[in-house]
């Protein structure tokens, strides 16, 4: 499984591209990556791209011990965050589910799921007509 990372200072997001097949390993390593990345600010707003998701794996101990340990970006600071998970099917919508159902004891993070790439794109307030666009405008 590949996880892409790019983060956009000028429109203070950060696009995860998903492929493949989803561990916690994987999904660690993106957040750390995340997390330690020196563009990365607190309340940054995360759009996930889940499409390419064929199926994954959730371990919500280890996860739980994952979020706590990212808080610091994440989910902490005055500043609030939309997390927008886009998965269009069953099985990315399955995962994403239990990914966004960790950020509800967070005030500051807003979580949504959709299986639309208009809604996703659209609750993050961007006006491109799809992921990509956005990610090759800010090449």
């Amino acid at each position: 499984m590949a996880i892409d990372l790019d983060i956009l200072l000028q429109r203070n997001l950060v696009i995860m591209v998903w492929s493949g097949i989803v561990n916690d390993d994987q999904s660690a390593e993106a957040l750390q990556t995340y997390a330690t990345h020196p563009d990365a600010r607190i309340g940054q707003d995360i759009l996930s791209d889940m499409s390419g998701v064929e199926t994954g794996y959730f371990d919500l101990p280890k996860r739980l011990a994952l979020q706590a340990s990212l808080d610091r970006v994440l989910g902490l600071g005055d500043k609030t965050r939309t997390i927008v998970y886009f998965a269009p099917t069953p099985q990315s919508q399955e995962l994403a589910d239990q990914y966004a159902a960790l950020w509800d004891a967070t005030p500051s993070v807003t979580a949504h799921v959709t299986e639309n790439e208009a809604e996703a794109l659209a609750l993050l307030k961007i006006t491109a007509g799809s992921i990509a666009e956005v990610l090759d405008r800010n090449e």
